[in-house]
């Protein structure tokens, strides 16, 4: 495993400090919520849960789109190819 593998996989309460480090604010409490509920992939080793820096950053910042509603996801996905549209309706006008 190398140096880089090793900062990039964490336990729960030093993702919690690399996110708050980093200007997220995702409580432990959070992050096993997530675990939990199947939103934040895991590995269980005993009785210690290690995390993907890389999905933690995903799941936090919606890169899947997961939380927008489904009527504004193609913004996100839009908006993180770098292009930008909003296409609007005006119904009855």
């Amino acid at each position: 495993m190398t140096d880089n593998q090793r900062i990039d996989i964490l336990k729960i309460k030093e993702a919690s400090q690399r996110a708050r480090e980093c200007g997220m604010a995702i409580s432990e409490y959070t992050i096993r919520r997530a675990i939990r509920s199947g939103q934040l992939p895991c590995r269980i080793i005993g009785r210690t849960y290690l995390i993907s820096w890389k999905k933690l950053v995903e799941w936090a910042t919606c890169a899947d789109g997961g939380d927008i509603p489904t009527d504004l996801a193609h913004l996100h996905r839009e908006s993180s190819t770098g292009r930008m549209s909003v296409e609007t309706t005006h119904e009855g006008r």
